[in-house]
């Protein structure tokens, strides 16, 4: 999560000033050119190896492996048609919600096939590796990971089961405030994602205005890691993944 760009939407309701949707796009820096994906596939895996097919082989342990995840822990995974919208998406994930308010950790996987980048090994006439993107970016399988964060409520993570394993982590700002307020005890009411009763407006908004990138970055840093199911624990390590 060293590099990350960070998308904000500002929502102006009367006197009421909150961050709505947040959209973070995660990504691993030395897997973006050919030379850094090839220097992070020698940390951990052979130079011989790295071919398509290995590749490719590597994007179905992610499927496997998360299924298998899934299945352990009694979590549905649902295979969405491709180009289904976020929102629609979002909706489902919303009928799955745990109806436990103590409830930590991921509910609901929803899969769906969206373009992202891959990767493909040829070879140059002089016999060297040929490794480039594939343009246009395919339509590849994203996991979506949707969860419940003790400070962020519904989060959902889309990881791509391609290696380097691009990442989207979808948060929403009136949920960190609503939560915020709850623990500072500052009565309010919010109906769907709108605060429609609050207690002390000035202080909803210093709440929010307290928000910086280092809560964004502490949630993204909490989950994130747990569910790149394309890379174990050790080879995350060994080969300095983030």
């Amino acid at each position: 999560m060293d590099d990350f760009t960070t998308y904000y939407a500002s929502l102006l309701d009367g006197a009421y000033t909150c961050v709505d949707r947040i959209v973070v796009d995660a990504y691993y820096p030395l897997g973006q050119t050919a030379g850094g994906f090839r220097t992070w596939w020698r940390t951990f895996q052979r130079d011989d190896e790295l071919t398509t097919k290995h590749l490719l082989r590597f994007a179905a342990r992610f499927s496997r492996s998360a299924r298998a995840w899934a299945r352990e822990h009694g979590i549905p995974v649902i295979f969405c048609r491709k180009g289904v919208q976020k929102v629609r998406m979002h909706k489902v994930a919303e009928a799955h919600l745990p109806k436990d308010p103590s409830f930590r950790g991921v509910f609901l996987v929803l899969v769906s096939r969206e373009p992202g980048p891959v990767w493909q090994v040829g070879a140059f006439p002089s016999g060297a590796m040929d490794l480039r993107a594939r343009q246009p970016w395919p339509y590849v399988h994203y996991y979506y990971f949707h969860l419940i964060d003790p400070d962020w409520g519904h989060v959902a993570i889309g990881v791509c089961s391609h290696p380097p394993f691009r990442a989207r982590i979808l948060l929403n700002g009136h949920e960190w405030v609503a939560r915020q307020a709850t623990h500072r005890g500052l009565a309010h009411r919010k109906l769907g994602n709108c605060f429609v009763d609050v207690q002390d407006p000035q202080a909803l908004t210093a709440l929010a205005d307290r928000l910086t990138d280092q809560h964004i970055r502490a949630v993204c840093e909490r989950w994130i890691y747990g569910l790149c199911f394309g890379l174990s624990v050790a080879e995350q390590r060994l080969s300095n993944f983030r």
